[in-house]
């Protein structure tokens, strides 16, 4: 068993730093590419306060005659292309102080995924000051605050063809370890209810007409 175990962990490890290196020749080719875009992109960015997202007015509807959901098993990048249409905004699950989330050290989640099809990652960089340094002193207890951004026309590319979609930075409520931290049950569940109908306000505010989003603090973080 201790043998299998280090063989995983070397598994592990091998992983992690071949997505480091890929991180790298991205970043590298964002910043050749769409450097002026990520500028434009940073210099847009809308700070939703905790609490602003919720109580933004919401606009009269849109004249559709139908809203529809799709639930499909592709990652966020490919359901921005497949099924994006009007005007399309991603949500970002984001790292609450982090820029990426260790995207670059090659950790492996939902934003890591978004940012290694995108100039998201850079993005996050330009918006470090204003966002995430802000959000270090409201952790609480890993629930985090419903303090969001909105970034307007962030790029992403497969294959040389590029798709611009809007993104939603909010960061997903930890249940688990929110509970280890004594926080009550109810408080979880309310926390992520709020979080939700802020990303929902804010897609709402901007005239959002696709909105691309991943099982939102499910699995990992705690809620079914």
């Amino acid at each position: 068993m201790a043998n299998e175990r280090a063989q995983q962990e070397r598994r592990s490890d091998t992983v992690r730093e071949e997505r480091k290196v890929q991180a790298a020749k991205h970043e590298g080719l964002m910043k050749g590419a769409f450097t002026k875009d990520t500028e434009d992109t940073v210099a847009a960015a809308v700070i939703y306060e905790e609490g602003i997202g919720r109580e933004t007015p919401l606009p009269d509807p849109a004249p559709f005659e139908t809203t529809e959901t799709k639930v499909v098993t592709s990652f966020a990048p490919e359901a921005i292309r497949c099924h994006g249409q009007g005007k399309v905004a991603v949500v970002d699950p984001a790292s609450f102080t982090r820029p990426g989330g260790a995207y670059e050290d090659g950790a492996f989640g939902p934003e890591q995924i978004l940012c290694s099809e995108s100039n998201l990652y850079q993005v996050l960089q330009g918006i470090r000051g204003t966002y995430h340094d802000k959000n270090k002193d409201y952790r609480r207890g890993m629930l985090f605050t419903s303090r969001a951004a909105y970034l307007p026309e962030v790029m992403f590319l497969q294959g040389g063809n590029v798709k611009k979609a809007d993104v939603i930075v909010a960061a997903e409520p930890v249940r688990a370890r929110a509970l280890e931290n004594h926080r009550s049950e109810r408080e979880c569940d309310n926390e992520l209810a709020g979080r939700l109908e802020t990303i929902l306000h804010i897609a709402a505010d901007q005239g959002v007409e696709t909105l691309v989003m991943g099982a939102f603090a499910c699995g990992r973080n705690g809620y079914p």
